[in-house]
């Protein structure tokens, strides 16, 4: 990206070094599962398998089996959204887990259901004072008395009106 003459008082943050590109398919899952971080392991095994949905089930036990809370709601969130896992097939594919592992994934996991549960109904809500809002208008009531039914402010009711507020798909 930088040619010609570079001048010595940039030359310290101009990056240099070599690219070293691994093919994943070309590595053994043994290769993979002897490196000493697990988040690591599991990380590049979920990258090598990623269209291979069959293995990501088969070892979803496995790959969510990490020494950090952190990394393992990580990996439990990137695997639930990615790999459409629903609630009711989870406790299947822990059977491989532990008893406290799969009480503690269990908790991560109603949490993160209830996290989604919650903002869908917030979602439904707005869209509702949303719709609510378009029919009072169209009754042409005022904006002060659509704002005080519905417990919104003023300015809610005016983005309705001018489309600058509209429902959350």
């Amino acid at each position: 990206m930088f040619t010609g003459v570079i001048g010595n008082d940039l030359k310290p943050y101009i990056p240099k070094f070599d690219l070293h590109l691994v093919d994943l398919n070309e590595e053994s899952d043994e290769k993979l599962k002897s490196l000493k971080k697990r988040f690591l392991t599991n990380s590049l095994l979920t990258f090598k398998y990623h269209k291979n949905q069959g293995y990501i089930r088969k070892n979803f036990s496995f790959l969510i089996e990490v020494d950090n809370d952190i990394y393992q709601h990580t990996m439990l969130v990137f695997l639930i959204k990615n790999y459409d896992i629903s609630e009711p097939e989870i406790p299947k594919l822990l059977k491989n887990s532990s008893k406290e592992s799969k009480s503690k994934i269990m908790n991560v996991i109603d949490a993160y259901y209830a996290d989604g549960e919650a903002k869908g109904i917030q979602k439904g809500r707005h869209n509702e004072k949303v719709q609510t809002t378009k029919k009072m208008v169209a009754k042409e009531l005022p904006i002060s008395l659509i704002a005080e039914i519905l417990n919104v402010n003023e300015e809610f009711v005016k983005g309705v009106i001018t489309g600058t507020i509209t429902e959350i798909e």
